[in-house]
């Protein structure tokens, strides 16, 4: 990979060695069978606790930090994983990772090296790293996001959690504009996670209307920025 020229040149050469990356090894973002999982949110117990006056202010505990704290419970207890999150197959995968570059500052041009792809992904989607063209940035846990849940096998756990105001989860989630469609028609996915993911879909699309709006709206954003990388 070449050093480029200018910020956006390296910005552009990283997000078409991500996206071949997607396109040739996203095969490898594979849950376990019976054990993948997709969450969004914060944690439905702290409304509960709220509404039994146990406490007057809501807890923001994010349901990844729930199921992590599920996982090595889990861990301990059985002696076994029961939950294979995204973030733990992204963990897993230690090669091949992408070639990417440091796309600004005083280290532009020099390789950028990482011990597995999730923290890969996390500096791909931070705007502190800037890595990508800021509209691509929005589009990476959507795109990792989508190879999981098309991965998925056998039954599925839906961890729905809720608002920030503590009401039903805001329409930008990941969960909402990708995997729940993304599931729905995944034939390796047991009939019974199926029928499950089917009702979140007629639940939320009775409040906000056809879900992956948002999702195809970064797609367009994604392709222009792409076409523009392809010109260089």
């Amino acid at each position: 990979m070449g050093k480029g020229e200018t910020d956006e040149d390296r910005q552009n050469e990283n997000l078409k060695t991500f996206l071949e990356w997607i396109k040739n090894s996203g095969k490898f973002i594979l849950p376990i069978p019976n054990r993948g999982a997709i969450y969004a949110g914060l944690g439905k117990s702290n409304f509960m606790k709220m509404k039994k006056g146990f406490q007057s202010e809501p807890e923001t505990t994010p349901m990844w930090k729930i199921i992590e704290k599920a996982e090595k419970e889990a861990r301990e207890y059985h002696g076994y994983v029961t939950i294979d999150s995204i973030s733990d197959v992204l963990r897993r995968i230690k090669s091949p990772l992408p070639k990417l570059i440091e796309a600004t500052g005083a280290n532009a041009g020099h390789q950028k090296k990482y011990s597995d792809m999730l923290s890969c992904v996390e500096a791909l989607a931070s705007d502190g790293c800037a890595l990508l063209p800021k509209p691509a940035r929005r589009k990476v846990w959507h795109l990792v996001s989508e190879k999981y849940a098309e991965n998925l096998q056998g039954d599925v756990q839906v961890w729905e959690g809720v608002s920030k105001r503590l009401r039903l989860l805001e329409k930008y989630k990941v969960m909402l504009q990708v995997e729940l469609k993304k599931v729905q028609g995944n034939p390796n996915v047991s009939a019974a996670s199926r029928k499950k993911v089917e009702g979140l879909i007629k639940k939320y699309e009775a409040h906000y209307g056809e879900l992956g709006k948002v999702a195809r709206s970064n797609d367009s954003k994604l392709k222009a920025s792409y076409k523009k990388s392809m010109k260089k």
